[in-house]
């Protein structure tokens, strides 16, 4: 995608617990479902190197960054919202956008039929 990133940092995300043990620290985002584009957004557990960092936590180093400087959502989730919301003025990926659609639709035709029956 060529969204212009301006709050991403890409964070190492190794931290140490209690008994100096290393893990990568992950928080649970909104994800792609298979990765595409235009597939539903769903939750799963990745690591925070993978998500956008909030406004201001840009010059946090990366072994102090906590689950709260992240914004629980992908790369490629935030980016596909940045890119409608330039086009369409709507903060929703494609899918979203599609189901409200589909809503729309939906709502239009049992209107249309209740109208029949009225006359």
């Amino acid at each position: 995608m060529n969204t212009v990133i301006t709050s991403r940092k890409t964070p190492h995300a190794v931290k140490k617990d209690l008994f100096g043990e290393r893990f990568v620290a992950t928080i649970d985002a909104r994800c792609f479902n298979r990765g595409n584009v235009n597939d539903q957004v769903v939750i799963k557990r990745i690591p925070i190197a993978q998500c956008y960092v909030n406004e201001g936590c840009q010059d946090i180093p990366d072994n102090e960054l906590t689950v709260n400087d992240v914004r629980p959502y992908h790369v490629d989730v935030w980016n596909a919202k940045a890119k409608n919301l330039k086009k369409f003025g709507i903060f929703k990926t494609n899918w979203e956008i599609n189901e409200y659609l589909n809503y729309s639709a939906e709502r239009k035709r049992v209107a249309k039929t209740l109208e029949t029956f009225l006359k």
